[in-house]
């Protein structure tokens, strides 16, 4: 009598990491390569003058004024509109891209808090307008998004900017604006961390040529949650 053997496959899971988006270009990891000046790892209260590129070499480098690290979050702090970290080269996202940035804000919400720009222009930035609005240039007029929910100043955020052929859409935590798409064609040029004004910042992920699909932003978003503070 031959006895059936019966053979079960337990389901398989992936790891979700950023590494995992196929068009990932740069990515400015949670507690990684954040150097203060003598290119040691900064500690708490020492001033960042290097965050490291962890999948390219586009590193950003602090001027004069740099972040400050938490060693209590493992943040960047940014508290006055001074601190800036600049890019190595500029960055041209000139089709379909995904840009998502994790952060808390530490004061009320205004026009000033700009996250992500070019230094050359005053209309090439993504920002948060208040608690409740997004806005951007791309090269020409304003677009804004109202988000649908309020970002406040006590917890961390995860915002992002995606565009897929003319469509740009913004996210808040995963969610997307109440206001959907706008329509914009032109390039998004990128060479400064702004990190806004009195904010803390723990990821910047920047992918070129592809925006995220439904499943990459859920785990995105779970992603950012689970290993940034």
């Amino acid at each position: 009598m031959r006895l059936a053997i019966k053979r079960t496959l337990a389901p398989q899971t992936t790891h979700f990491t950023p590494t995992l988006l196929g068009d990932l270009t740069h990515w400015y990891k949670y507690n990684t390569t954040i150097l203060e000046s003598d290119e040691s790892e900064a500690e708490d209260e020492d001033a960042v003058t290097k965050w490291g590129d962890s999948k390219g070499t586009n590193h950003l480098l602090a001027e004069e004024n740099s972040p400050i690290f938490v060693g209590s979050d493992n943040s960047l702090s940014f508290d006055d509109e001074n601190k800036i970290m600049s890019t190595t080269a500029q960055i041209t996202l000139d089709g379909n891209f995904a840009v998502y940035i994790r952060m808390k804000f530490a004061s009320p919400i205004n026009s000033n808090d700009v996250l992500v720009k070019d230094s050359d222009s005053s209309t090439q930035f993504f920002r948060v307008q208040n608690s409740g609005a997004f806005k951007a240039k791309l090269g020409g007029s304003a677009l804004d998004w109202t988000i649908g929910a309020t970002i406040g100043t006590s917890a961390y955020h995860n915002i992002g900017i995606e565009r897929t052929g003319t469509a740009l859409r913004t996210y808040l935590d995963g969610t997307e604006s109440t206001t959907t798409n706008v329509t914009s064609s032109g390039n998004m040029l990128i060479d400064r961390l702004k990190g806004g004004l009195g904010c803390f910042v723990t990821q910047l992920i920047i992918v070129k040529g592809s925006s995220l699909t439904a499943l990459e932003r859920a785990d995105l978003n779970t992603y950012l949650n689970n290993y940034s503070s």
